[in-house]
């Protein structure tokens, strides 16, 4: 780009520091472990991205990979990372943290080279690289997204700067190609065409509102000389490439998250409820901006009272009031707060993707626009006040100094799992998915008698949550390898195959499947983890491989009566009903007076319309169990159909 240099030897000082002081800030994440909350999903678990830079890879990343939405460019940077340093975990953090701290050098010089301010630059890139509510998207590996994606987006900025200067085709595709990357990186940069339009009125000054004009001139250092466009029509048509590109993605996004099941349908999260926790969401990010506590990874989707709401309302309406009436003398207070509000659209929850109410990673992009109203406006204060200077220059160093101190704390979290977990349910105590990892975290370290009450805690507040949340498997899958470990394979095989018929995820049934099928390479003449193995491929919807593993249970085992009952039940859910008979026959066999299998039967032959035989098994089955209600309905419809309606 052919920009102007800066001369200025204070812009490599203030650039030198920022970037020795977020290294050294973040440094401890050298050492740090992959997380177990989307690591595995992302990078350790995931089949593809261990095999590093391949054509596959790259074919997998540019298709329909079925993890999440497109983004491509994020994937290949996992596989960069593996093919550099295989499962060093703290090598997949460094470059994270590398990609952070060139985004906060990146905004410093966008905002000095549009604004021609270089304090205010200077402070709005310090508090973007060392405010706690930024620890999310650096600490963790699976958000290396969230940076990637923001460094496209900041290097957008950047050429547009560049384009206004002198617009040209050539500038104008060098724009278009820093969005593409972007929207190849994660598609939360959607936003970024109406951020530009916010740019061309400040600090670019391409255009001005009239409510906004005989604004105050730029100072004489400001560093971009913008050619002013026409009228807003041609700054309006300059972004419709842009807007037409972030529809596309945003079409496609829609439909990747529906079809693995994260957004959430309109019956289950009504508009009302998302509007309102839309509203406090905002409030909440301000709240959290201002006074970075009870960060935690997962902030569960919870009703708020009325009182939040309405202190929510007030707050955004007296801000929004605000910020228009300062707009004539102060553009960059309603800048930036469109700026915050728009950036966060696609996240704030109108469109319920997830069971969070918010998320501290997505005020990455987003809080530049707070920074910019806290950084100008503090600029404007007390113009004529003797100490003004010696004030603006303690407050910020304090400012800087707090959130140092906080991120520091709170990036300790992140060490592992099992510290993050603890930390996060300390906050979110009554949330199913943290408690759920937390208890995953404490059967990694073989602490079972600890794990299993989490579980089930976590299998019970799924359940109670379950309006607002989709049940989750994990505590299911946790619940039964607890179990496993301790030796009970009936309660273990029960939990994980309940688990596998909610699973959507592929990864997941097949890490699963295979702790099973190892149990079975230990122990092959074994029929209880042949069954055991046979019931999970069965819930994960592998027919074929399960009736395969049942009709070699029955070859070791003969008399296992629980085997040709799920067996039998495996061939009627196929439509095979004269072998699932001939199966529910011989456990009777074995078991006469097997409730299940004169149950199960008595269907079959119901359905076949043998309702005198099926009586017969009905009745055999209430006599073993006299209080089974499935049964006794079964039992009056049979006789219904006999005419014997008393």
């Amino acid at each position: 780009m052919n920009l102007r240099r800066d001369g200025d030897p204070r812009v490599k000082a203030v650039s030198l520091a920022l970037l020795l002081v977020t290294l050294l800030v973040y440094a401890p994440v050298r050492y740090y472990e992959f997380v177990n909350y989307d690591d595995g999903l992302f990078v350790f678990n995931n089949p593809v991205v261990l095999k590093g830079l391949t054509l596959e890879g790259l074919q997998w990343a540019f298709g329909t990979s079925g993890v999440d939405y497109w983004r491509p460019l994020s994937w290949l940077s996992h596989m960069l990372d593996v093919e550099l340093f295989e499962l060093d975990a703290g090598a997949h953090h460094a470059t994270s943290l590398a990609i952070h701290m060139a985004n906060a050098l990146l905004l410093f010089l966008v905002l000095r080279r549009m604004s021609g301010h270089l304090w205010p630059s200077a402070f709005v890139a310090a508090l973007f690289a060392w405010h706690p509510l930024h620890v999310e998207s650096v600490a963790w590996v699976a958000e290396r997204k969230d940076v990637l994606c923001a460094f496209f987006w900041l290097l957008t900025m950047w050429a547009y700067a560049w384009y206004a200067e002198a617009p040209s085709w050539r500038r104008y595709g060098l724009v278009v190609g820093c969005f593409v990357l972007g929207l190849m990186s994660k598609p939360m940069i959607i936003t970024l065409p109406f951020a530009l339009l916010l740019l061309d009125v400040w600090p670019l000054r391409r255009w001005q509102p009239q409510f906004m004009r005989d604004t105050p001139g730029e100072p004489v250092d400001s560093g971009l000389r913008a050619r002013p466009a026409a009228s807003w029509r041609r700054l309006v048509l300059e972004k419709l490439p842009l807007l037409a590109l972030a529809l596309a993605v945003s079409v496609a996004t829609y439909a990747a998250a529906e079809k693995i099941g994260a957004v959430s349908s309109l019956t289950r999260v009504s508009l009302a409820f998302r509007f309102i926790n839309s509203l406090t969401a905002y409030a909440t990010y301000l709240g959290k901006t201002l006074w970075p506590t009870d960060l935690a990874v997962i902030h569960p989707l919870q009703p708020w009272g009325k009182g939040e709401f309405a202190g929510a309302v007030i707050l955004l309406t007296a801000l929004t009031a605000m910020a228009i009436w300062l707009a004539r003398s102060r553009p960059y207070l309603l800048v930036g707060w469109l700026w915050f509000l728009g950036t966060l659209v696609p996240v704030i929850g109108l469109v319920q993707a997830g069971a969070q109410s918010f998320a501290d990673r997505y005020t990455y992009v987003p809080l530049i626009g707070i920074f910019i109203m806290v950084a100008w406006g503090a600029v404007d204060l007390f113009p004529t006040w003797r100490y003004r200077s010696a004030l603006l220059k303690g407050a910020a160093l304090v400012t800087l100094a707090a959130c140092l101190v906080v991120t520091g704390r709170q990036l300790a979290y992140w060490e592992n799992t099992y510290t993050l977990m603890r930390h996060a349910y300390a906050i979110t105590p009554n949330n199913p998915t943290t408690v759920s990892l937390l208890a995953t975290a404490l059967l990694d370290q073989d602490r079972i008698n600890e794990a299993a009450p989490l579980f089930q805690k976590a299998l019970q507040l799924s359940q109670e949550s379950a309006r607002l949340a989709p049940d989750s498997p994990d505590a299911y899958f946790g619940l039964g390898f607890c179990y496993l470990k301790a030796g009970n394979h009936a309660a273990a095989r029960g939990y994980c195959a309940a688990g596998l018929r909610l699973c959507k995820r592929p990864q997941q049934i097949t890490t699963t499947i295979k702790v099973f099928a190892q149990q079975v390479d230990q122990r092959p003449n074994d029929p209880e983890r042949r069954h055991d193995l046979a019931v999970v491929l069965a819930a994960a919807g592998r027919m074929t491989n399960a009736l395969e593993q049942y009709s070699e249970v029955l070859r070791l085992k003969p008399d296992y009566t629980e085997a040709w009952i799920d067996r039998g039940a495996l061939l009627a859910s196929l439509g095979q009903m004269s072998l699932a008979a001939a199966d529910y026959t011989a456990a009777l066999r074995v078991a006469p007076t097997n409730e299940i299998a004169h149950s199960n039967l008595g269907g079959l032959l119901a359905n076949q319309g043998r309702v005198t035989e099926a009586i017969v098994h009905y009745q055999s089955a209430l006599q073993t169990n006299p209080t089974n209600g499935f049964t006794h309905h079964n039992l009056a419809l049979a006789l219904a159909r006999q005419g014997r309606a008393a």
